[in-house]
């Protein structure tokens, strides 16, 4: 079995990176204009669930060094069709 470990990093050197589950995503920011370098994450933890509820949607946000942790769309409703997800150009 291979063992995996974690590298702490000094900073993101320029990178975006996008976090879902079954989706994540690592870009360089020059191809982002107007972007920041960050962590944007978004909340699907309810696609674990055994029984059926709507996606919450309650934790969508971005990291980065600069400003700590910036929520977007906490007061938007549950959606109980879709969980969130990244449009990327």
């Amino acid at each position: 079995m291979e063992l995996l470990t974690w590298t702490e990093l000094p900073g993101l050197d320029g990178r975006i990176i996008f976090v879902a589950r079954r989706c994540s995503r690592c870009f360089d920011l020059i191809d982002f204009p107007g972007g920041q370098d960050g962590v944007y994450y978004l909340d699907d933890r309810t696609t674990m669930t055994r029984t059926p509820r709507p996606y919450l949607c309650s934790d969508n946000g971005v990291w980065s060094p600069h400003q700590t942790i910036r929520r977007w769309f906490w007061y938007r409703g549950s959606s109980t069709t879709s969980s969130p997800m990244w449009f990327l150009p």
